[in-house]
């Protein structure tokens, strides 16, 4: 893939940046998961995630995070979370764990999704979601 071809990564939150201490974890975005996000997410309700995701990025163990629903999915994981500003809406935001470099370690976000039940997520999303970690994995990204 030419660098032309690659897909966007913004960078949402920086090791260090935020209040004090700083943030431990970096925090990117897929140009598919602001997609995603635009598509499924109210300005109210994306930014109850943006928060959500500020409090996993200060957390040394992101996945252990207290006060968050987090479960895996194979070789990412999901943030779940409903009520609230996100009303009756029972949604799930993808994201990667990316540790190749240990001074600079991120949290991916992948993806959103509103489930309609409470069984596994559809297939087709878990592709699509596999997709686009394996493309950030591969390179096949670049910054914005």
């Amino acid at each position: 893939m030419s660098g032309s071809e690659k897909k966007k990564i913004k960078i949402a939150l920086k090791i260090g940046g935020g209040p004090s201490p700083g943030y431990l974890w970096n925090v990117l975005l897929l140009d598919g998961a602001l997609s995603d996000s635009d598509r499924f997410l109210e300005k109210v309700q994306y930014q109850h995630f943006e928060q959500q995701f500020k409090l996993m990025a200060s957390c040394s163990e992101p996945l252990r995070c207290p006060g968050l629903d987090i479960d895996q999915i194979e070789d990412f994981h999901e943030l779940k979370d409903t009520g609230g500003v996100l009303r009756s809406n029972s949604f799930r935001v993808f994201f990667g764990i990316d540790k190749s470099d240990k001074k600079n370690h991120s949290i991916v976000v992948l993806g959103v999704c509103v489930k309609k039940t409470n069984r596994q997520t559809p297939k087709p999303v878990k592709l699509k979601i596999q997709g686009r970690w394996r493309k950030y994995k591969n390179g096949d990204y670049k910054e914005v």
